[in-house]
């Protein structure tokens, strides 16, 4: 699931050109960053100048809506989105040259077709993305099902780069902040129910390799309303 949001983050690595002399379009600040989306290397590639220094992403976590529960399958789909915000200080420009563009906006590499994929850059080196996903987890305490709060864990690492030499996730904002936002997009807050969240962060070893882990811990509790 995260390769996708990831491969944005590799894909805007970037280092820039010349400034023209009359650019006061967005095409032109693209070219001058040179993002090409097509690039293969820049996929493989994490946007740090100081090798010695951990890429460190912050992450947002919104839950949309509870798509749907299945007690035979013991699974929840979930609808959600992820907000991705990292620094890269290569991919710089000055406005001034560019007719005041202080930001522009791109479609992510693997759009699925929705208006909330995108990408959006600034001047200053900070990159911005925000990422629809649909998630079915096995989480159901099914002996109970469906009249009590079921406890579901969402666990979002990326274990291609070690979090000891290379590339960190943080979270951004508060479990309540967070629930907050939630609960104010929240499009299914019916039959089912949001409740509660809370955040862990870790380091998870792997194949004699350490790799950061985010885990919504707990993390979303859905409760599953009595009908009247």
């Amino acid at each position: 699931m995260m390769q996708r949001a990831f491969t944005a983050i590799l894909t805007f690595s970037l280092g820039t050109g010349a400034a023209p002399r009359y650019a006061c379009t967005y095409y032109n600040v693209v070219e001058y960053l040179k993002i090409s989306s097509h690039s293969k290397l820049h996929a493989h590639i994490l946007p740090k100048t100081n090798l010695k220094e951990l890429l460190e992403v912050k992450m947002d976590f919104m839950l949309v809506a509870i798509l749907s529960g299945v007690k035979k399958l013991q699974t929840v789909t979930f609808y959600f989105v992820l907000n991705l915000a990292w620094k890269n200080t290569s991919a710089t420009w000055d406005p001034q040259d560019f007719c005041n563009i202080s930001k522009v906006v791109l479609p992510t590499v693997n759009r699925q077709n929705s208006k909330l994929d995108y990408m959006a850059a600034t001047h200053n080196s900070s990159f911005n993305s925000t990422q629809p996903f649909q998630v079915t987890l096995t989480c159901l305490m099914i002996p109970k099902f469906p009249f009590d709060t079921q406890t579901c864990n969402l666990s979002i690492a990326s274990f291609l780069y070690p979090a000891v030499t290379d590339f960190i996730m943080k979270t951004r904002r508060t479990p309540p902040e967070m629930t907050k936002d939630s609960q104010s997009y929240f499009l299914t807050d019916g039959e089912w129910k949001s409740t509660n969240l809370s955040i862990t962060e870790y380091i998870e070893e792997l194949d004699d390799g350490e790799f950061s882990v985010v885990t919504y811990c707990g993390s979303t509790l859905i409760q599953k309303q009595a009908h009247r």
